[in-house]
């Protein structure tokens, strides 16, 4: 059976640029990586951002461990929709 018949939607099938970072000097994340969706055009690893975190969306700067770019929106482990955007460098 479709899924789309059954109540649900399809995804877009977007292609993403994805940058996994750490944060700097942010005591609530514990040291470990994020993942966010990238919005910087030829963002590369170990340049400086600021990330948003928490509920409040607080600005922390953090550094960027890895980009992806091309990554399919169906094949990634975690709900695009959940993750947040890092826009700026530091």
């Amino acid at each position: 059976m479709i899924h789309s018949m059954c109540g649900g939607a399809l995804k877009d099938n977007k292609i993403l640029s994805v940058a996994k970072v750490q944060f700097i000097n942010n005591p609530l994340a514990q040291n470990r990586p994020y993942w966010y969706l990238n919005g910087i055009v030829g963002l590369q690893q170990d340049q400086m951002v600021l990330a948003p975190f928490g509920q409040s969306q607080t600005l922390y700067e953090a550094r960027v461990l890895r980009v992806d770019n091309g990554v399919n929106e169906q094949s990634f482990p975690m709900p695009v929709k959940k993750m947040q955007w890092i826009t700026k460098l530091a």
